[in-house]
């Protein structure tokens, strides 16, 4: 029978591999090997193992839940379209399904009254109120457009108590694309 130490020195092509913690120095090539995470030495002298710190001890990078990463959820979203007449929001879920919306034509303003920021504000605070009864707290803002009530609009959802966690801007910017139209003569 073929002990397990003669079993390397009997075949020359089954040399035992050489490791980090084989009571020797690391060197670059197992860093490139193994990377950040090496395994524990416990005779080297910058080892956590070798100062006393066990594998469960809370500041050692052996800890029970090294493998687990933080997943951030994603968050309800928010879109405002600011247009030069109306400013129309819409709160969807996380892949983009509308849960509610709200408009400056819905809550009684006409015509050029809709593009009043003051508009804006009152639409926003119905879709905060909205937002409060769904339960949600934190979200997502995009923005888009160039009217007057999309800087009114964001003040009011922070004012209603909600957390915006990102702010995007999604206003389409040309590169001199498109030729515009001819100017107007009063």
């Amino acid at each position: 029978m073929i002990k397990p130490e003669q079993k390397y020195l009997t075949n020359p092509l089954k040399t035992k591999p050489k490791l980090p913690f084989d009571n020797r120095k690391v060197t670059a090539n197992d860093r490139k090997m193994f990377g950040k995470n090496k395994p524990a030495n416990k005779d080297h002298p910058k080892s956590r193992l070798s100062k006393g710190l066990s594998k469960d001890h809370p500041k050692s990078r052996f800890s029970k839940d090294q493998g687990k990463r933080i997943k951030r959820k994603p968050l309800p979203i928010i879109f405002i379209q600011s247009t030069l007449n109306n400013t129309i929001l819409t709160l969807t879920d996380k892949k983009g399904n509308p849960l509610a919306s709200s408009s400056a034509g819905r809550h009684g303003f006409k015509n050029a009254r809709k593009k009043n920021s003051f508009a804006a504000q009152v639409s926003s605070t119905h879709l905060a109120k909205i937002c409060i009864d769904k339960r949600i707290k934190m979200l997502e803002v995009r923005m888009k457009g160039l009217g007057k009530g999309k800087r009114s609009a964001l003040t009011a959802l922070k004012k209603a108590g909600l957390k915006i966690k990102r702010l995007v801007e999604l206003t389409p910017v040309p590169f001199n694309g498109c030729r515009p139209p001819k100017k107007r003569r009063i």
